[in-house]
């Protein structure tokens, strides 16, 4: 390393580079995210009584709602100029006649128009109506069935119109108060808490396999075909070569991971929720899984260029399946079926557990998959080493 200090501090700082630059990217679109910019939405009243002005008003000033619309109340021959213009993302009719068929349980339907070049402002309107419409159908079912058992039941004209109209407010008071379109939850996923913990651990990983990538041709390179051959005739086989070069490199990248791990906790404000212990096992268990895959696939392709080709191939199929780029609700369900048996997923979901992002996750679960499955890599590539050795020196 030493002799060649200039590759090998290409080899450490390229990665690093990339991914700050990546962070800083991520985390200006994350700050910009987390201004939501109010979009314009128009109300046309039709009806102009005091009960749809009351519902628009219980709608438009709601807490959810407020915060991301801005309604504006023209005409509407108005709205469509405006909404021609792109100065409103969406408008709603309320028509002439809209409280008496609430009150009569008539299904008189609303308008919504949405704007074509804004579709995700006028998708999410058209959902906030959508929801209103909901729960409005809903109480008119209540009142139309107390109502008619009342009728059933013979209950006098007069009885039926004094419970009609307990039930009309009893109802219609429920629906204002249920009129919010969000749902509480509580989040289990690192990527809903805290996203800037999520990339920073997921950000951790990609360099980790990066550089167990790099360090394995780093380490093929230090050595010529003529020094192999010289080492053989003193009785130094391919096998025993590949055990070296694995084994060194390990305590290479093992290091640097823990450093970086330490620099994540004491400068990025990474919260371990295990002890230190557990975070070295760990680091070790990811280490060791993936200097296995990439020590496997140096032993089937023997030729540099091939490696490479592959190796940045998995590389990046890997940060996909995994979700190190995108998190995995964002992925198709075959690309979730794929991750399943990810070596990238096991360990994501480790250090997630291990940082307190899922408390789902069984961290002793991942570990011992990757355990598992870096000394299944790793005798495979052991076993193939020692089948074509002579092919290996031959080349």
């Amino acid at each position: 390393m030493l002799k060649n200090w200039k590759s090998f501090s290409l080899l450490l700082l390229a990665p690093v580079l990339f991914l700050i630059g990546a962070g800083v990217i991520l985390t200006e679109t994350m700050e910009d995210e987390a201004r939501i910019q109010k979009f314009p939405v128009a109300i046309v009243d039709e009806d102009d009584t005091l009960q749809t002005e009351y519902v628009i008003k219980q709608l438009t000033e709601s807490e959810q709602l407020s915060s991301l619309i801005n309604p504006v109340y023209p005409t509407k021959t108005e709205a469509q100029q405006m909404l021609s213009k792109d100065e409103i993302a969406a408008f709603v009719v309320l028509p002439d006649g809209f409280s008496h068929s609430i009150a009569t349980g008539e299904n008189m339907p609303l308008v919504v128009v949405g704007n074509k070049n804004k579709p995700l402002q006028a998708q999410l309107f058209r959902y906030v109506m959508d929801s209103a419409a909901d729960y409005t159908s809903a109480a008119q079912s209540g009142i139309n069935t107390i109502d008619h058992f009342l009728q059933e039941e013979g209950a006098s004209t007069e009885e039926r119109q004094s419970e009609f109209r307990r039930s009309l407010l009893s109802f219609g008071l429920h629906v204002l108060d249920r009129g919010s379109v969000f749902e509480e939850r509580i989040a289990t996923s690192l990527f809903q808490q805290d996203m800037k913990q999520y990339y920073i651990l997921s950000f951790f990983l990609v360099l980790l396999m990066i550089w167990s990538y790099s360090s394995m041709l780093f380490v093929k390179g230090l050595h010529s075909n003529s020094v192999l051959k010289r080492m053989q005739t003193h009785g130094v086989s391919s096998l025993h070569v590949h055990l070296a070069q694995f084994s060194s490199m390990f305590l290479l990248v093992f290091v640097l991971a823990l450093g970086l791990y330490a620099v994540g906790i004491e400068k990025l404000d990474l919260s371990l929720s295990y002890t230190w212990g557990q975070l070295i096992g760990s680091v070790a268990a990811s280490s060791f899984a993936f200097l296995a895959t990439f020590a496997l696939l140096q032993a089937i392709f023997v030729s540099e260029k091939l490696y490479q080709l592959v190796g940045v191939l998995f590389l990046a199929a890997a940060s996909l399946v995994g979700g190190h780029i995108l998190p995995s609700v964002y992925l198709p369900e075959w690309l979730l079926m794929l991750q399943t048996w990810s070596v990238n997923a096991w360990s994501l979901q480790m250090m997630f557990g291990l940082f307190g992002g899922y408390e789902s996750v069984d961290w002793s679960e991942s570990m011992s998959w990757l355990v598992v499955y870096g000394l299944t890599a790793f005798s495979l590539s052991l076993l193939w080493t020692a089948l074509f050795q002579k092919r290996r020196v031959s080349l």
